[in-house]
Formats: structure tokens, sequence, C-alpha cells
């Protein structure tokens, strides 16, 4: 099969749950097949007919993708010599099928080649339609015109939707029946493009011989095309409530890292510390820059990582010890904003290497930053003012609303407590006579899930993975979809599989109580088990799949010291001010997945970053095992040290070597990776 080049939509009309009425009373339903259409149970002629969800990684839903892609692709003008497929369906559409099976004696059903397999009935329907459940789609072709609407109105005015929901049958005959002289009585918004008619049912002929519609920037494909601006009118509609990546960080396995994240990430060999600026895809694969953090006035070039396996999350590793001795007896909080580096540098704290205490300073201070992203709401009121947020970076991570995040767990509980992030208020209040300082509080409010055991249980029992009677309307899909494949693989080994319950509903939490965010099980593990995907395929053969959230640390454990926060958390007022001087001054956290265009560094940006001893002598900075320079994929270089300064050997002491202090495989023991041992089942 030839490569498929992911196309991302970041505009939804798509709804969990609509209005109905009942008489005068109003209700709410999901937008799903009802409960008895998705009881799978036999009839007593052994008849099967239900409904169920279809998985986004099976034939039926990437056939449906890849069309849908093929369409879109042809009417916006990408490269046709190129395949692509949706990397998700717009958010809060779901794909489901309606299955029946023959009654007992009639013999076996007819084979089929199609996606449909052997059952005499096998269709898909998709929902999400903010009509509610009886409006659904029931094929790719169906459904493009609401597509190629969503993609490329600007206005989002549903009035300009030409798909047989939003503009039925009826609607149309009564508009071929109209007097063409007529004028409607309501007439639709003025059109900035009048040489072009609006898109129908009817197939758009190929681009070479139609116009094809603007693309708006939230639609990306890894093939990056050259788009025509849009008209000044059309630029100057609403921009939609949430951007791309919130689309494409809520799917599962799109990406794993995010930008203006801080993780630890391989420099060959070595292993170091450095923030995510941008993140793009090629063909399949995830790529990232990185930006090494270091002192003031020192910056090493940037890194492409073009690999998950090569990055780690910032909580996945414990921090080493400073390289400087006496920095690790100094009881008071060292913060990087006011630490001298220039006497450490000349040897005041002894033997070390100041880029690597300069990088772990500075990891311990993004880790007690937080910066609120994407306001939602304001309101103001005498004593103080209200923002609700769409997102927020928390220490090394970034959150968003309706994805889980992990909770520190009650005494006693060990099963695996996440909350579902519904709101993120920031109330800044005034000063007060009793108060004379103003000052600011930030509440998480959301749903807590517990995972629950559920035993014995077999493949009957839980259809593709989830148990029959979850709740599949409240739990985020990406958590549905690591439960599921966990699942598959327990329920074959050992006859036992997992489920999340509610446990409570609208719970406010304080940052303090939000351990970071979570992470799927099934993606992690075969990056963090020492054995790596090896290890984690063998173990879930066997049934056994340990929990990835025992084995990571939490949002202000490396600022804790006998239970007392030694950096308390700090308000950024852009991520970007949360790095300080670590990183370049003109560092910026790029937003969406357009892939960056290859520019030839000038001559002076090539030379290698160094790094300072204990003694002020400069060396070749974050050297690897095997001695190369950096990782293999290396970008321009950001103000890096003075060429002019004579090259100078690095201490011999190996203790002042970058690889001996992040080379963390080599730690070793529980203090690093004390969650190893923790097993799922």
């Amino acid at each position: 099969m030839g490569r498929f080049h992911p196309v991302y939509l970041g505009r939804s009309d798509g709804m969990l749950e609509t209005a109905t009425k009942h008489g005068a009373r109003i209700t709410k339903e999901p937008n799903k097949p009802t409960p008895k259409q998705l009881d799978d149970k036999p009839k007593a002629d052994g008849v099967k007919d239900y409904y169920r969800e279809v998985a986004i990684d099976e034939s039926k839903h990437m056939d449906w993708r890849r069309k849908l892609a093929a369409m879109l692709a042809r009417d916006i003008g990408l490269d046709q010599e190129k395949g692509y497929i949706l990397a998700h369906f717009p958010e809060n559409y779901r794909l489901f099928e309606h299955v029946k099976t023959a009654k007992k004696g009639e013999g076996e059903p007819k084979t089929k080649t199609h996606a449909g397999g052997g059952n005499e009935r096998q269709d898909a329907y998709l929902y999400g339609h903010p009509l509610g459940r009886k409006k659904r789609f029931r094929s790719p072709g169906d459904f493009y015109p609401h597509l190629l609407w969503l993609a490329t109105d600007t206005e989002g005015d549903s009035d300009n939707c030409t798909c047989k929901i939003c503009c039925p049958e009826e609607l149309d005959a009564s508009v071929k029946e109209r007097d063409p002289n007529t004028q409607p009585a309501l007439a639709r918004r003025p059109s900035t493009q009048t040489s072009q008619s609006r898109p129908s049912n009817t197939p758009t002929p190929a681009p070479s011989t139609s116009a094809p519609a603007t693309l708006p920037a939230r639609l990306a494909a890894s093939a990056q095309q050259p788009v025509s601006p849009a008209p000044a009118a059309q630029s100057a509609a609403r921009t939609p409530a949430k951007p791309m990546d919130y689309d494409i960080d809520r799917q599962y396995g799109i990406f794993l890292f995010r930008q203006g994240e801080m993780v630890w990430f391989d420099r060959m060999g070595a292993w170091g510390l450095g923030v995510i600026t941008e993140r793009w895809k090629v063909g399949n694969n995830s790529n990232y820059r990185v930006q090494p953090l270091s002192y003031p006035d020192h910056y090493t070039q940037s890194v492409v990582i073009t690999k998950d396996v090569d990055l780690r999350p910032w909580l996945a590793w414990t921090v080493p010890p400073y390289t400087h001795e006496r920095l690790n007896t100094i009881s008071h909080a060292l913060h990087y904003n006011t630490f001298d580096f220039e006497s450490m540098a000349q040897g005041k704290f002894g033997q070390g290497t100041t880029e690597i205490d300069a990088s772990i300073m500075a990891a311990k201070a993004i880790d007690a930053a937080y910066t609120p992203f994407g306001p939602e709401s304001r309101q103001d009121l005498p004593s103080y003012t209200e923002i609700r947020w769409s997102g927020m970076y928390l220490g090394a991570e970034k959150i968003w609303l309706n994805e889980p995040v992990r909770l520190v767990a009650p005494p006693g509980q060990a099963a695996t407590r996440v909350l579902v992030v519904r709101a993120i208020v920031e109330r800044s209040h005034k000063a007060t006579p009793q108060t004379p300082q103003p000052y600011s509080s930030v509440s998480i409010i959301g749903d807590v899930f517990v995972m629950l055991p559920h035993e014995p249980t077999t493949m009957s029992q839980a259809p593709n993975g989830i148990v029959a009677g979850s709740d599949t309307a409240n739990v985020p899909s990406r958590m549905l979809e690591d439960i599921r494949r966990r699942n598959i693989f327990t329920i074959q080994a050992r006859g036992s599989a997992h489920v999340w319950r509610l446990t409570e509903r609208n719970k406010v939490v304080d940052m303090k109580d939000i351990r970071g965010r979570w992470y799927e099980s099934t993606l992690f593990l075969p990056i963090l088990l020492p054995g790596q995907a090896a290890e984690y395929d063998q173990k879930a053969r066997e049934g056994v799949i340990k929990e990835v959230l025992g084995m990571m640390n939490g949002h202000g454990d490396c600022n804790t010291k006998d239970g007392t926060r030694l950096i308390p958390d700090t308000r950024a007022p852009k991520r970007e001010q949360a790095f300080g001087k670590a990183v370049p001054q003109r560092t910026v956290i790029v937003e969406g997945v357009k892939q960056p265009q290859q520019q030839q560094m000038p001559p002076q940006q090539q030379q290698p970053s160094r790094m300072v001893t204990n003694n002020g002598a400069v060396g070749s900075g974050y050297q690897s095992h095997g001695g190369h320079q950096s990782h293999a994929s290396v970008a321009a270089a950001s103000n890096t040290a003075s060429a002019s300064a004579p090259p100078q050997q690095m201490s011999e002491n190996p203790s002042t070597g970058f690889e001996e202090f992040m080379d963390l495989d080599g730690l070793g023991g529980g203090d690093i990776m004390g969650g190893f041992d923790q097993s799922y089942v």
C-alpha cells in the first residue's frame, strides 16, 4: 500500500449530545444509536441486529477517511500525485456500523469481499450532526459536502452548506419551483467571489478546470502546498473557538509530544533537556524541533528529532544531581533567573560543567511556571475578574480542555484516577483594605474517572475491546482507544479487562492537585520500558501491561524537599517567558503542523556549540557517547558563543562530561525509574 499523507481538519460542528423536545419538556440525548440499537445480544431466532462503533484503526474507518481526503484534496488543489487520508473525523463525529447476521439454520451468509465482511448486512453511518442522531450520513459521498463546508467556509454559516441534512431536498425543490426573477425572502450573506458558485452535491470538476476553494489556515496536509491568501473580506471573518492543535492533541497517537513542552531528548547516546518549539509530519513520522536549555547568552543549536523514541516526557525521569557538588549541599532554593553563572564558571562552586547545571536549573524553573492560554470568556466583577481558558501550560506540559490529567491519589487508593478537564478558571483578585496586594488563583473543574477491573471478561462481552455498558459518551477518545487496545490483549491472555467509571462530576481542584497530563500506556510503554517495543510486545502477549502513570513523577516533585515546596508556581504571561534566558531571545513557539522550509545556515552559525567547564574553559558541548557533535538532524543555531574564543579541551575528569550526567539509562536504580516494576494487572 502506498503512503498516505494525513490531512488535519481544525473546525467541527459535531455534537456528542443534542436537545430533544418531548411535549413541553426538553431533554438531552446522545448523538449516536440508541441503547437498544447498541445491544448485541442475539434474538430468540439467533439473529443479531445491532450497531457498534468503528475504531479508528479498522479498515472501514480508514476507507471512509481515505475517500473523503481524496475528494477534499481534489477540490482544494493538493498534489494529485500523492495519496491522502483524514487524520481523524471532525471532532465529535463517530462512525457506527449496522451489523445483522443470518438466522439459525439458514446456513452461512454469502461471502463478501468489502469491509462489511461475511454478515448479511453491515452498513456504516456517521453520527455527529448537530440536528441529532436521526440526521446521520450514510456514505463518504453523503458526508463530503458537509466536510467541504467545514473546511472552506470561513464564516461557519450552516446556510452555506449544501449537504442533504443542512440543505434538504424539500428546500432544493422549492427553489427549483420559484420564479427566477423573484428575490428570496432571506438572502444569504454577500459573497466576495461572485464569479464562483457554491459547492453542490454534484462532484466538482478537476482543479484544472475550476478555481480551487480557499483553504483556511486551520487545514493543513503534511505535504504542504502553496495556498492563495484569502480575500480581505474573508480574512476578517470570525476565527474558530479552538485551534487546530486542540483537535490534534485530543486524538489518539497523532503526536505524542506538543509545542511548548519541555522534554528529554537524545543526542546520539547522551540525553539533554530542551523545549519543543514546533512539530510537523513527514509521511507518518512525527518531527519535532527542540531547543536545548543552556546558561544565559550561550545557546546551542536547535535539533530536529524525527522519532518519538528519541524523546521522553520531562516527568518520566528524575532530574540528576548537579555536577558541581557544592550546589547539591545548598539548602535554599536555587533559581535560574537569579543565579550567578559567572561565579560558577570561575570555579566558586568547585568542579563541574556549567551548561549541564544550567539546563537542570532552568528545567526546575520551568517546572514551577504556568501559563493559561486561549481565553474563552471574561467576567468583570467588583472584587475580581474571572477568565476561562482553553488550555494551560502547567510546568513542563501542555493541557487542553476536555482531556484527562492525573490527580493525586488518595491514601490507600491504587486505582488510576484522572480528571477530565471541563473548565480552567482564573480569578484575578483586586486589592482591598484587607488584602492590599492583588493576587490570582487558578481552579480546574472536571469529572473524575477511575480505572476499575472487570473480570471475568470474554471478547463477546467486550466487542472490539470495549466492555459492554462502558461510558463511551463522556470518556475522551484517547482514554477509550488506549483501554480498548489494552483490553484486547488482557482478555485474550487472562480473561480480564478494565473499564473507566465516572465517580464525581464537576470536581474543583487546585493546580497543586494536578500531577501532570495523562499518557497512554499503549503509546508510551514501548518508549519507556527498558526493552522498549520488544519488551512491550512480549508483555502484551502475556496480558501483563504495566500502568505507565505509575512510572511518572509529578508536577512540582523536583522542587519539593521534605514535603516543602522550594520554588512556588509562578505565572508567566507567555509561554516563551517561562523559559527565561535558557533559550535564545527570539525563540517562538510555532502553532499548527506546517512543515518548515529548509534554510541554509550562514557559515558563522554552523560552528559547534560549546560548553564551559569548572574553570571557564571552552569545549565542544553536548558530546554523545560516540563522539558526534549533536543529533543527525541539526537546524540553524541562534546566538552561538563567540567564534573568536580560543578552542580549549574539556576537563579530563569524566564526571564533568555531559554524557556521564545525562546518560540516564546508565544511572539505573529505583530512584530514577522506580515505577517500572508496577504492573497493570
